[in-house]
């Protein structure tokens, strides 16, 4: 999977959090790549921990996929990691439908 996608600061996360990441993009990036048909580019997940005082941490990440035709970035944040993974990966979802109806 590693080989399909680029994650840039998978490290700073823990073990459980990155395995979840990684499940959910490996999901979402075999729609993704249904949806563009073989014209698969580069697919980067970029994830920032910033942690606010106490024990809480918000996610910021940056989803960008690139191919000959098009390029898609969306952007997301939360306290919870998953639900930012899945925001992030809709929020491309939608721009690919978007674009590819026209």
């Amino acid at each position: 999977m590693d080989e399909h996608i680029d994650f840039i600061g998978i490290s700073d996360l823990e073990g459980v959090e990155q395995d979840s990441v990684k499940e959910i993009s490996l999901d979402n990036y075999q729609k993704i790549e249904r949806k563009l048909k073989k014209h698969m580019g580069r697919v980067v997940l970029h994830i920032k921990l910033s942690k606010k005082g106490g024990k809480s941490k918000k996610y910021d990440l940056t989803l960008r996929v690139e191919s000959p035709e098009h390029l898609f970035e969306s952007s997301a944040d939360d306290w919870d990691l998953i639900k930012a993974t899945h925001m992030v990966f809709e929020e491309i979802m939608h721009q690919i439908d978007h674009r590819l109806k026209k």
